[in-house]
């Protein structure tokens, strides 16, 4: 009986040890798995924010891809790509603000220009009138 216990708990022992390692391969596998998804998910993600004008957070994103591998060149390509569509997007809104600013500055030139003339032909009018008003009289 003692050589079938012993061979019971040899056996007992080798699944239990080959369960061990096939968890910790499996853990190590799908840590490795779920690090690449995430990775890839932020890749994205940061794709999106960058395409739907969201700069800080794709750069957000990026930064920290870039933190945890300093060699991800494709996260160091994204991370360029962004603060470049982001400086473009700066140098567009200040470009737009200086036109706005160039128009109102022109409106307000040519109000005042209305206005002067308005104020040099309001005499005119006012003698047409008196003369409408004499011819209507007589």
């Amino acid at each position: 009986m003692a050589p079938r216990r012993l061979l019971i708990g040899g056996a007992a022992a080798l699944v239990l040890i080959l369960a061990t390692i096939g968890t910790v391969l499996l853990v190590r596998g799908g840590g490795d798995g779920s690090a690449g998804d995430e990775r890839s998910n932020a890749l994205s993600l940061a794709e999106e924010y960058l395409a739907s004008g969201l700069y800080t957070d794709a750069q957000q994103l990026a930064e920290r891809l870039v933190i945890q591998d300093r060699d991800d060149g494709e996260a160091r390509d994204l991370l360029r790509r962004i603060l470049s569509a982001r400086q473009e997007a700066e140098e567009a809104v200040s470009r737009d603000a200086q036109q706005q600013q160039d128009q109102q500055q022109e409106i307000a030139e040519k109000l005042d220009q209305l206005s002067e003339t308005v104020r040099d032909r309001q005499p005119v009018v006012r003698e047409v009138t008196r003369e409408v008003a004499a011819v209507s009289a007589t």
